[in-house]
């Protein structure tokens, strides 16, 4: 190997070493930090996959009447029938697990025939509407007392509790429970 040669390969490798240690020393200095970038970008992703899939469940979703009082109907229908399932699905794709639980809970409890009366005063009573929100509104009288409402204790007075269930009128056409 000829001198020069030889020279150039310890200047490369030098050069390779300043390089390596340049490096190490900005991103372990935290001077160049592009994780949080990365992150970002991860993160955007993750919600733009959840905000398509969400959408395509939507678009799917046949379950809702064509007017809130409609919605509010097949509701208290599916409720008399005693399938909490079918009564779950006329809530927002958000809610619908969480309803279904909540159903199931007020069945084991023989509390529905009672709920079924509010919902069926509810219908009558519209008190708010416009092309994108129906608002119902039922009065009911407590007792009062300790009243347990998921996995949570209150001390409700004694008196009437006015209560509203809350309907969105959906781009598909389909009008599906907010809250109750």
């Amino acid at each position: 190997m000829s001198s020069l040669n030889k020279h150039f390969w310890k200047f490369f490798a030098g050069m390779l070493g300043i390089l390596a240690l340049g490096f190490l020393a900005v991103y372990g200095a935290g001077i160049y930090d592009n994780s949080g970038a990365l992150r970002d970008w991860w993160n955007a992703k993750k919600a733009q996959n959840e905000y398509e899939a969400l959408k395509k469940l939507y678009e799917e979703d046949t379950y809702g009447g064509k007017t809130p009082e409609e919605t509010l109907a097949l509701f208290i229908d599916a409720l008399k029938k005693g399938d909490t399932d079918l009564a779950a699905k006329y809530f927002v794709i958000e809610e619908q697990e969480k309803a279904t639980i909540d159903l199931k809970e007020m069945q084991i409890n023989n509390r529905t025939s009672n709920f079924l009366k509010d919902f069926e005063n509810a219908q009558q009573n519209l008190k708010e509407s416009s092309d994108k929100i129906a608002i119902f509104e039922y009065t009911i009288y407590s007792d009062g007392g300790i009243v347990e409402l998921q996995g949570q204790k209150f001390n409700v007075p004694a008196g009437n509790i006015t209560n509203t269930i809350r309907l969105g009128h959906f781009p598909t056409g389909l009008w599906k429970i907010l809250e109750l």
